[in-house]
């Protein structure tokens, strides 16, 4: 099974751990990548935070980092992850098909070529076909709804076929359902597809958070 399910299902239960303790506010998106990192490990995966993407020749100041990229010890698949952390009330720095941008195309060469000029050990990519690439976010209650707005049509329509997916009858949902299962108004279901995954983080006592990921699909080519 792929990592990226374990990741959504892991990072949400850990949510609902850090609420029952009385840690419900994470300030923002590195609070999130110590999990990252055990749950990977725990799957035997290698874990390279900041991960640096090659310099273009016309490139100043510091090379473009990229949150995760994550490697099964036996070479069998490769994670290429963006992690984003949605505040109530606060805008979400960046956007969502930024981070899509800069990992799309992120392959085979660039992961090996930036493990070699940094000494780095980490398994060596030998196929396109084992790298996945995906934004992980997380976010309180209906705080993302508002930023839908924000993105690029073919990440929107993720989104928003995700949002409805989590309802009983994804074909009847409106937005007015949406935001009554972001409120804990009506039941709702977990998702994990090929397009995407959306879990959250059970509590009585406060705003859910909600975590999901969008993994990379054909339409991501048509953002620029």
């Amino acid at each position: 099974m792929s990592l990226l399910p374990y990741l959504v299902s892991g990072v949400a239960g850990w949510l609902t751990y850090e609420q029952m303790r009385g840690q419900q506010i994470h300030h923002d998106e590195h609070d999130l990548y110590e999990p990252i990192k055990t749950i990977a490990e725990a799957r035997d995966y290698r874990v390279w935070k900041q991960f640096p993407l090659p310099r273009t020749s016309a490139g100043v100041g510091a090379p473009k980092q990229i949150d995760f990229v994550l490697g099964a010890n036996d070479a069998s698949e490769f994670l290429v992850l963006e992690v984003k952390f949605k505040r109530t009330m606060k805008e979400m720095a960046g956007a969502i098909y930024k981070d899509a941008l800069k990992i799309r195309d992120v392959d085979a060469d660039t992961i090996n070529e930036v493990a070699t000029a940094r000494r780095r050990r980490f398994p060596t990519c030998q196929s396109a076909q084992s790298i996945k690439h995906a934004v992980l976010f997380v976010w309180h209650e209906g705080a993302v709804l508002g930023h839908l707005k924000k993105e690029k049509r073919p990440i929107q329509k993720q989104m928003v076929k995700l949002f409805k997916y989590m309802l009983a009858d994804p074909g009847a949902a409106s937005g007015d359902e949406i935001r009554k299962a972001f409120a804990g108004d009506v039941p709702v279901r977990s998702v994990s597809r090929s397009w995407g995954h959306i879990r959250f983080a059970a509590t009585h006592t406060h705003k859910r958070y909600w975590v999901a990921a969008l993994p990379k699909t054909d339409e991501w080519e048509d953002i620029d």
